[in-house]
């Protein structure tokens, strides 16, 4: 049946399929782009969003270090500044904490942030009890706990961290 047709038909017939397979192709690859920009947004803003969210989590817990360390050796007036900046960093922490909570996707992360929240709620109870000893003038009982408690507090969080 080949072989009788005319030429400008068996030209024009070659046309035709490689036209279809040129749309095919063409339709595979828009699907296939379609899907991968799909995963591409879900990698954002599931993995690099996260880690900006978690490097603001380590600041933050690095600055509530320093300012309970500073409160400690704080005079009266500046006591109120440094409690101030401890409060507003663990909001923060806490913010960034629950917005980093919803984006996580594997069970192995959920478990070591569920370790994370209660190391962080650990540590939170001796700042407490430190911000509450200095505002009694007992700056050396809170020193101590600094020294003891926190510390060991604050070195399981960051190593969760």
């Amino acid at each position: 049946m080949f072989k009788s047709m005319k030429l400008a038909t068996k030209v024009l017939s070659g046309f035709i399929a490689i036209a279809l397979i040129a749309c095919v192709i063409g339709v595979v690859g828009i699907v296939k782009i379609k899907q991968i920009d799909d995963a591409d947004t879900i990698l954002y803003e599931r993995a690099a969003v996260p880690l900006g969210e978690l490097a603001d989590i380590a600041i933050a817990f690095q600055r509530i270090r320093v300012n309970s360390r500073d409160i400690s050796d704080a005079t009266k007036e500046e006591r109120a500044f440094f409690e101030k900046r401890i409060a507003d960093l663990q909001k923060e922490t806490s913010e960034k904490s629950g917005s980093f909570e919803k984006t996580i996707i594997t069970d192995e992360a959920r478990k070591l942030f569920g370790e994370f929240k209660q190391a962080h709620n650990v540590y939170s109870g001796h700042l407490d009890k430190m911000v509450a000893l200095i505002k009694q003038d007992k700056a050396s009982e809170a020193h101590a706990i600094l020294k003891g408690d926190a510390m060991t507090a604050s070195q399981s969080e960051q190593a969760l961290l």
